[in-house]
């Protein structure tokens, strides 16, 4: 356990952060789930994007440095004295100001790709199910709700000092001076009386979340992690359902998407079997993972979910421990985020990944249906500067002609778009022709379709 100073905050951060930050990678790796995610067959799909990324070191680290703005940002929204009484509304008017730009589309585009393709949550979804008892049986770090404690006893301990020295210095002032000693030393005992007892008392703000700081004494300012500061990278132009490709092209229809994949991959993956965590306050994690995605990609979104997670704090303020920061700072969001760092950071780099994992494009497609062992019909087309919207569009369009033109029902219908060496990059299982199937991985592919280049061979022929 360290500790950050931002401005004159003194707020602590488990280890999992300065391990994020200062080993990106290996740290990455070296988490349970991450281990579980390399051996187990049912994660094929996320275990390709985390082998394949080019760039886990920096993403990690940056990861790392924006959660703790993030949680920050989060704390400041929490207490926020103008916006107090409507977190959300506030968060959902900067996500609606937003100016459209060139970028949601690519934005939402790579988040759609993530959900249905690089992680491929609809299959993934079924597949973890079946192994429910062995994600809860993976190591858990130390319990969040432990560390919340011990940081609730050591702000009692730290405001209790501040304490003994009010009453020391009280008896050496006069006038106004004593006077405003004996006012810092009323709001300190009741600060150390909230944190013992839960309930926080009316005389720290007008409203009960906002917290002067009275208590400030005497603190170094410094930035132990340059936080304000990061690299922006662009990215390029239960059971769950495929997102529809053409959906909403906004930054909020991108955060929808990342928040929906953040939301599963805590409550299926991350957080499983984790003792204690409330799941009321799932939404909080979830628009924290959300602002940090959107952040670490530049996008102008990542301020308004900081104010939808305080929303969530804020609603769940009774399943959460009432700390202080010595400093005065009600600081209830950072203590109840900062413990699940890991999980939090785990899921906002696999997302970060799956969105920059580059989509494969085939220009060469093959619509293959069999009616019976010795009966099948063929479709084929060639696409020029396509994409996955279109290669799908256009087997759907293929199966729809050889369904009409058949006289048999087809037992098995597939859509295979190969690049220009004949490799299939996108295949689909085209039964519902209206919503196709993807399959996922080299080897649920050859699975499904056997020796391809024989199978193409075949084609040829006729």
């Amino acid at each position: 356990m360290t500790e950050i100073w931002i401005g004159k905050q003194v707020l602590p951060i488990v280890d999992a952060v300065d391990k994020a930050i200062s080993n990106g990678k290996d740290w990455y790796t070296s988490l349970p789930h991450i281990k579980f995610v390399m051996e187990s067959p049912a994660m094929v799909a996320v275990k390709d994007v985390v082998t394949s990324a080019i760039n886990l070191q920096l993403t990690t680290a940056n990861v790392g440095k924006v959660f703790c703005e993030t949680v920050y940002g989060i704390n400041l929204a929490r207490n926020s004295r103008v916006y107090q009484q409507n977190l959300a509304g506030r968060g959902l008017s900067l996500l609606g100001n937003i100016k459209p730009s060139s970028r949601d589309k690519s934005l939402y585009e790579s988040a759609v790709i993530a959900h249905n393709e690089s992680l491929n949550l609809p299959r993934l979804s079924v597949e973890l199910a079946a192994i429910e008892d062995q994600i809860a049986a993976i190591e858990k770090p130390e319990n969040p709700l432990a560390i919340m404690e011990e940081w609730r006893q050591q702000a009692m301990t730290k405001t209790a000092g501040i304490i003994d020295i009010l009453v020391q210095k009280i008896e050496e002032l006069k006038g106004n001076a004593r006077r405003g000693a004996n006012v810092q030393l009323d709001r300190a005992t009741k600060a150390t009386m909230a944190m013992r007892t839960g309930q926080i008392p009316l005389i720290f703000a007008n409203s009960d979340y906002e917290v002067r700081s009275t208590l400030n004494w005497d603190i170094g300012s410094i930035s132990k992690y340059g936080i304000s500061s990061i690299s922006q990278q662009n990215i390029y132009a239960n059971a769950i359902v495929p997102i529809a490709v053409g959906g909403a092209a906004t930054i909020a229809g991108a955060g929808a998407i990342i928040g929906s994949i953040a939301s599963w991959l805590l409550s299926s993956f991350f957080l499983k079997g984790l003792a204690g965590f409330p799941m009321q306050m799932l939404d909080a994690l979830k628009h924290t993972v959300t602002s940090i995605v959107l952040k670490v990609l530049g996008s102008s979104g990542a301020n308004a979910y900081r104010f939808l997670a305080a929303s969530v704090i804020k609603a769940g303020k009774s399943l959460i421990p009432v700390v202080f920061a010595h400093t005065g700072m009600f600081s209830a969001a950072w203590t109840f985020l900062m413990p699940y760092a890991a999980p939090i950071i785990g899921a906002a780099v696999l997302i970060l990944l799956a969105m920059r994992n580059k989509p494969l494009v085939g220009q060469n497609l093959y619509v293959y249906g069999k009616t019976s062992d010795t009966m099948f019909s063929l479709g084929t087309a060639h696409l020029y500067d396509t994409n996955r919207a279109e290669m799908r569009s256009e087997m759907q369009r293929i199966a729809r002609e050889l369904k009409a033109e058949s006289i048999y029902d087809f037992s098995q219908l597939y859509g295979v778009a190969t690049d220009d060496d004949d490799k299939p990059v996108m295949v689909l299982n085209l039964l519902d022709t209206e919503n196709p199937i993807l399959t996922v991985g080299e080897e649920a592919i050859a699975e499904l379709l056997g020796n391809w280049a024989t199978m193409l061979q075949t084609f040829t022929l006729f």
